[in-house]
């Protein structure tokens, strides 16, 4: 009895995570030759019964030594990859259809090598599992605590890598690489955009970096005619009961939050490494006035997320609140946060180019693809790009141990 229920299990998966590859590798032609989404639903389907029976395969690897773990463990962990994003293949990838046809060849690769191993292990006999082929006992205590090991010690570890990658890849993505994740750690981004005699600089930002990295950049815009637009939500009325600070995170990361601009520009010019005079700062941000109840309120208890003193217990349960999950408050917030914050920029980053030959704007880099585009739609022409690094893992990893 056991063992039907093992092989059916095992046949099922091969047979799903082959007719999958095919489906989608022909669904992806369709499209391609045809703009046609037909086989969109049945393909759908058939990726939701792969991503199904991973679990219990792995489950029945895990159990009984008669499932080839050389065969269903590489079936199992590539199922469950590309059905989560198969990060960071879209780094690498820029064209959508060439990272689906790519995933779609690995599949196909993955599924016909499982094939190939099934029908050598029947000795040239078909192409899916026979009673023969299962051989061994059906229990053994020691395949189990070796699968508890392995369990534990590789698969919960590299499931947490991944996480981080999956994070990585698709913060890398939203911003349009304006920030980068690499093998040496984390950078920002700056991109140069000219028109005549005329230069826009734009550099992705985030909140918590290394404080040398925040230091060096902003002395790099200390240059003649240059002005820079800074980003910083004010409160002139003094709506927020709590001040947003990513102070506490960045410390228990041996990080730092970003400081003000000129915090950074008063301290080179008292070490007289840059001039008095260059650049000018110039505040480009909205106040919180403008914003409605709803996006005060998300603000507030965000504010109040980043300051308690267990981060991750405060942010489930501000996930939890279904005011903030509905999505038309989340389509409200993305207006009013990411939006209209870039129309303000937007309003003096052309202004400030008829007084100045430089404009800089670092800002979060969230923002940035928006303002690119419109940059680029004003006629400017990308004439270099270089990337500042922020975050070295090594440090990131010493900080934490």
């Amino acid at each position: 009895m056991f063992q039907a229920i093992v092989l059916l299990l095992a046949n099922g998966f091969v047979l799903a995570f082959a007719v999958d590859a095919g489906v989608s590798l022909l669904d992806e032609i369709v499209r391609w030759a045809t703009g046609s989404f037909a086989l969109l639903p049945l393909r759908s389907v058939i990726a939701g019964i792969v991503a199904i029976l991973c679990i219990p395969c792995l489950i029945a690897l895990g159990l009984s030594p008669r499932l080839p773990g050389s065969i269903f463990l590489p079936l199992a962990i590539s199922g469950l990859w590309l059905n989560l994003g198969a990060a960071p293949l879209p780094i690498w990838i820029d064209s959508a259809l060439r990272l689906a046809m790519t995933a779609c060849v690995i599949q196909l690769a993955v599924a016909g090598a499982a094939l190939f191993a099934i029908r050598r292990r029947n000795r040239g006999v078909g192409w899916l599992l026979s009673p023969q082929s299962l051989v061994g006992p059906a229990f053994s205590l020691r395949h189990t605590l070796a699968s508890i090991l392995l369990v534990g010690f590789v698969l919960l570890p590299a499931a947490g890598i991944y996480s981080l990658v999956y994070v990585a890849t698709a913060l890398q993505k939203a911003t349009d690489g304006f920030v980068v994740f690499d093998l040496a750690g984390v950078s920002l981004a700056e991109r140069r955009f000219e028109q005549e005699d005329r230069e826009i600089q734009l550099v992705g930002m985030i909140h918590i970096g290394e404080q040398s990295a925040y230091r060096d950049l902003f002395r790099s815009f200390a240059t003649e005619s240059t002005v820079v637009l800074a980003e910083g939500v004010t409160d002139d009325s003094n709506l927020m009961k709590t001040r947003l600070s990513y102070a506490g995170a960045a410390a228990n990361l041996g990080l730092a939050p970003q400081r003000n601009i000129e915090e950074y520009l008063d301290a080179a010019r008292e070490e007289a490494s840059i001039s008095d005079e260059w650049p000018h700062i110039q505040h480009a941000d909205v106040d919180v006035a403008t914003f409605s109840p709803d996006t005060l309120a998300f603000l507030e208890s965000a504010a109040q997320m980043w300051s308690s003193d267990d981060l991750l217990a405060a942010l489930v349960e501000l996930s939890r609140d279904p005011k903030f999950t509905d999505p038309g408050f989340l389509e409200t917030l993305k207006g009013e946060v990411l939006d209209d914050r870039n129309t303000q920029l937007l309003l003096q980053l052309f202004d400030a180019t008829l007084s100045y030959q430089r404009v800089i704007v670092p800002w979060g880099a969230l923002h940035l693809p928006a303002i690119e585009a419109e940059v680029l739609e004003r006629g400017y022409t990308l004439r270099a790009s270089k990337e500042h690094p922020l975050i070295s893992w090594s440090a990131l990893l010493a900080a934490v141990l």
